[in-house]
C-alpha cells in the first residue's frame, strides 16, 4: 500500500512538472513579521565546514521505505534535475527574496525509495554532525529538493555544499546543510536513531528488547501510570540542587502518579542524602553529599544515558546591548527581558556581510 502523503501530492506534482500549473504571482507584501530583508547570502552553522570530495560523496536513503539506496555524486546528479525560485527564511530574522536552486526535487527520491505508509517524519543527516526532522508531508512540497546549485552555480562550502536540503515553507534551520543521509520514519524521530543500537546491544547480552511506538495520549497515561519496562525522557533540572530532586528521586514520588521519577526510584539511602543537600549549611556540605548522591545514584543504574557531548556550541549575535549593571534579579546579562535591540550595531553587521 502506497504512503497516503504520497499519493496526495503526485497530482499535484504532476502538474507542476508538467507546466499546467501557472506560477503563483509572488505578494509585495512576502516579508515574514519579525525579518528583515537582505542582500546577502549570511552565514551561518556549527563552525565545522567539511571538505567533501565529490567522488566521497555518498547521500544514504533509507529508514521505513521499500527500497533503500546509496547515490554517489554521478548518481544523483543523473537524476532528474529541478529548478525553483523561492525565498529563503533564517529564524535569526533575516530574509533573501528570490533565491534561484537546481537540485533533486525530494519527491523524485520519494519516488524511488517509496516510504512505507506509516511514515510519518524524514529525518536529514549532515556531514558535520548535525540533524534536523520534518513533516512528511513538509518535505513533499512541490518546492523542497536536495540542492546542489545556487543562482545557477554549484552550492559552496560556506552555505552548505556539495548538496543541502531546501524546503522554502519552513525556516532555514531545518534545510540541512552538507546533507549525507534522508531518513524515512514512523514516529517523531528526535531519539528513535538512539533506539536501534542500544536494543542490538542488549541483545548481545542475552537481553531480547523490542521498540513500540504509541500515539501521544497512551503514552502520556502510560508514562504517568508508570506501565512500562523502559522509556525515553528528557529532563532538565537546576544548576544548583536542592528541593527540586524530590519529584525526580525520592520514595515519596516513586508512588506518585504522574511524577518524574520514572525510574520507580525507592531507596532510603538516597532519600537521606536529598535532605542533605537541600539542608547543606555551606557550599562545601552541599558538594559533598552530592557527590555521595551520585555514587549511590549510578550505583543503582536507573538511568541510561543515550548520548552525550563534551562540548557545547554557542553563536553570538551581538545586535543587542543591556544594562552594564544588571538588576539582582535578573542572574546576569542572560535575561532577554533587560536586552533592546541596538540599531547601530546591526548595521556594522549589514555593513560587514
Amino acid at each position: 500500500m502506497p504512503n497516503p502523503s504520497l499519493i496526495e501530492r503526485k497530482e499535484r506534482w504532476a502538474r507542476k512538472m508538467s507546466g499546467k500549473t501557472k506560477p503563483a504571482v509572488r505578494s509585495t507584501d512576502r516579508l515574514p513579521p519579525g525579518q528583515h530583508l537582505t542582500q546577502g547570502f549570511p552565514i551561518l552553522d556549527l563552525g565545522i565546514k567539511p571538505e567533501i570530495a565529490l567522488a566521497d560523496w555518498r547521500l544514504e536513503v533509507g529508514g521505513l521505505v521499500e527500497n533503500p539506496r546509496t547515490f554517489t555524486w554521478e548518481e544523483f546528479n543523473a537524476l532528474e534535475q529541478f529548478e525553483d525560485v523561492s525565498d529563503f527564511h533564517c529564524v535569526t530574522t533575516w530574509s533573501k527574496f528570490d533565491c534561484r536552486w537546481r537540485g533533486v526535487a525530494f519527491f523524485t527520491l520519494a519516488e524511488i525509495v517509496k516510504p512505507k505508509p506509516e511514515v510519518h517524519h524524514v529525518l536529514f543527516r549532515s556531514y558535520d554532525g548535525y540533524s534536523t526532522n520534518v513533516r512528511l508531508e513538509d518535505a513533499l512540497d512541490d518546492d523542497a529538493l536536495i540542492a546542489t546549485q545556487f543562482d545557477r552555480k554549484p552550492i559552496p562550502r560556506d552555505h552548505g555544499g556539495p548538496a543541502r536540503v531546501i524546503i522554502p515553507k519552513l525556516y532555514a534551520w531545518k534545510g540541512a546543510k552538507f546533507v549525507r543521509a534522508i531518513e524515512f520514519l514512523a514516529d517523531e524521530p528526535s531519539l528513535q536513531p538512539h533506539h536501534a543500537p542500544y536494543i542490538k546491544n542488549l541483545g548481545t547480552l542475552g537481553i531480547e528488547a523490542s521498540l513500540r511506538i504509541v500515539d501521544p495520549v497512551q503514552y502520556r497515561a502510560r508514562v504517568e501510570d508508570f506501565d512500562f519496562d523502559m522509556t525515553i525522557e528528557r529532563f532538565s533540572m537546576s544548576a544548583t540542587p536542592g528541593d527540586a530532586m524530590r519529584p525526580f528521586f525520592s520514595s515519596q514520588a516513586a508512588a506518585t502518579k504522574g511524577s518524574y521519577n520514572l525510574a520507580g526510584i525507592a531507596n532510603p539511602a538516597i532519600d537521606a542524602l536529598i535532605e542533605m543537600i537541600i539542608g547543606a549549611n555551606s557550599r562545601a556540605d552541599l558538594t559533598i553529599a552530592c557527590r555521595a548522591f551520585d555514587r549511590v545514584f549510578r550505583a543503582g543504574r536507573y538511568w541510561v544515558p543515550q548520548w552525550y557531548r563534551t562540548s557545547h556550541p554557542i553563536a553570538y549575535w551581538d545586535v543587542f546591548a543591556h544594562p552594564p549593571k544588571p538588576p539582582r534579579y535578573a542572574q546576569g546579562v542572560g535575561a532577554p527581558e533587560n536586552w533592546w535591540f541596538e540599531a547601530s550595531k546591526a548595521a556594522k553587521l549589514e555593513q560587514a556581510k
